[in-house]
């Protein structure tokens, strides 16, 4: 699945980074706070490791990247919801 998605993945990854970006922008809710911008950064770190992981074709840095983007995405939610 991975050969057959990664134009998709790399695509999806380039936009949670871009989202990662945005959410820590001066003056956006929460962008103030540390642990937020440590989750953010984190976010987009992975999100950055998902693209090179379908630049590189390794499909198991992709694996492990996407997993830990989305815990990063859940630990962030489960404090800032």
């Amino acid at each position: 699945q991975f050969q057959a998605n990664k134009s998709e993945l790399q695509r999806y990854a380039e936009l949670v980074a871009v989202l990662g970006q945005i959410s820590i922008v001066d003056g956006m809710p929460d962008s103030e706070d540390d642990d937020y911008q440590t989750y953010a950064k984190d976010m987009i770190s992975q999100a950055k490791q998902v693209v090179i992981a379908v630049q590189t074709d390794n499909a198991e840095l992709a694996r492990q990247a996407s997993g830990k983007l989305g815990q990063s995405c859940s630990t962030c939610h489960e404090n800032f919801r």
